[in-house]
């Protein structure tokens, strides 16, 4: 069986695989499998995890900087690692400014997947996912304000739990 990328690209190499190679992937898929269970069982996010909450956090940020200079060096790192890892400067550009708009958007649909997953994990009966509150225009803007009024005990609580 010939060892493919995970994107869907051409195969990687052509020839079958070499009994060592398949020993080596049999061991990597039993360690993988034995780190993922651990993570799981201790409720641990995964990298992707960190990053998107890393990632939300420093837009916020972002949007409320003050200046034009504050904002573009928040903005010129994630540019430059993107244009470094291959991608067009301009797209990168405009997709970062385009991912601002939905920020808060983008927060509270990750915030509610997360949430009904761990119900159908832990099977506890935490009620309906509550979206974050926008009522108030104030509260509804990205910044860290926000980023701190979202992540009060209040703000990540089940509509069960705030009766």
């Amino acid at each position: 069986m010939p060892l493919a990328t995970t994107t869907g690209t051409p195969v990687v190499k052509t020839e079958p695989l070499s009994k060592y190679e398949i020993d080596r992937n049999e061991r990597h898929a039993t360690s993988q499998a034995g780190s993922n269970a651990k993570r799981k069982a201790k409720n641990a996010p995964r990298r992707d995890d960190m990053a998107r909450a890393a990632y939300y956090a420093l837009m916020m940020y972002y949007e409320e900087a003050g200046t034009a200079a504050d904002k573009a060096s928040f903005k010129r790192p994630f540019v430059n690692i993107l244009v470094k890892a291959g991608f067009p400067r301009e797209v990168c550009s405009d997709l970062f400014e385009s991912h601002v708009g939905s920020l808060l958007d983008d927060f509270d649909g990750w915030l509610k997947q997360r949430w009904y997953a761990e119900r159908q994990r832990l099977k506890d009966g935490r009620g309906d996912y509550v979206p974050l509150d926008r009522s108030d225009p104030n509260g509804a803007r990205v910044g860290s304000k926000a980023l701190t009024t979202v992540l009060e005990p209040s703000a990540i609580q089940s509509a069960a739990e705030q009766e």
